[in-house]
């Protein structure tokens, strides 16, 4: 995992800016790609109109679509996923909808003593090197650190009983 995270990083100058140039790309409706209006709905070429609409950005769609690649952004220059992944789900149209955030938020940061609360001085922990730790959220992670809040997250029992009960990561 660490040597894919190396390599992303070391990619992010070619990653980043093609990210954003399908994100621009006016011919192509990736929202109803994305909309889920139907499992065997391929992504179609726009219409005339719904390009010009998509060229001047008013798409509230591709405003989230740089929204994910700022957050693509964020995770390769080593921001805490704890952090990456709580600022996405804040915004979270569904659960802003069902006020859900604050359970999602407890379940996020974890017990003190996990690996995602070592960088974490919100929850009391000084975390690695004495006053380095304080200011550690703000600061970007190394691999090996960003792979172990990764991990943490991912077999954290208490964030894997929240997920989408049809979730088939083994598929």
């Amino acid at each position: 995992m660490q040597k894919v995270l190396h390599a992303l990083r070391r990619g992010e100058d070619l990653l980043l800016p093609t990210m954003e140039l399908f994100v621009r790309d006016p011919i192509w409706d990736w929202a109803g790609a994305a909309g889920g209006q139907g499992a065997d709905k391929e992504i179609a070429p726009l219409s005339a109109g719904d390009r010009r609409k998509n060229l001047t950005g008013s798409s509230t769609t591709q405003k989230e679509a740089f929204r994910k690649v700022g957050l693509a952004r964020a995770k390769l220059q080593g921001a805490n996923p704890r952090q990456v992944l709580l600022h996405d789900v804040e915004t979270n149209p569904h659960v802003v909808r069902y006020g859900s955030f604050d359970g999602i938020r407890q379940a996020v940061e974890g017990q003190l003593g996990r690996a995602r609360t070592r960088w974490c001085p919100s929850r009391g922990e000084k975390g690695k090197g004495g006053e380095r730790g304080k200011r550690r959220e703000m600061d970007m992670l190394t691999v090996a650190e960003q792979v172990e809040v990764l991990i943490d997250l991912a077999t954290d029992p208490n964030v894997l009983m929240r997920q989408y009960v049809g979730l088939a990561p083994y598929m």
